[in-house]
């Protein structure tokens, strides 16, 4: 398994609050040696406080740009919007599902 910093951002979707990953989610790909940089107050949606994901070993920063720049791999709810296409860079993976956490 290849060990990667994982980017989550907060989704940009008009009416989307779903995140893709809880705190509890967070602290099992930490726990196997990723590290998850999240921006703030991307889970507030679904009720999970920044202070959860911290608890959970998650890096907090304040833009969606510091997550899609210091991301491997960037995990979405919802696939990236045309907003979103200005971050991509050379080797980034994105993965999306539309179930996150409801």
């Amino acid at each position: 398994m290849k060990i990667m910093k994982i980017g989550i951002p907060k989704e940009v979707m008009n009416n989307e609050v779903r995140v893709p990953v809880s705190p509890a989610g967070v602290e099992a790909l930490v726990k196997v040696g990723h590290t998850l940089v999240m921006e703030s107050g991307a889970g507030l949606g679904r009720g999970f406080a920044d202070e959860e994901y911290l608890a959970a070993k998650a890096q907090l920063v304040s833009t969606a740009a510091e997550v899609w720049k210091n991301a491997e791999m960037v995990m979405k709810v919802r696939k990236p919007q045309p907003s979103e296409q200005g971050y991509f860079h050379e080797d980034l993976v994105v993965r999306y599902q539309a179930r996150g956490i409801s």
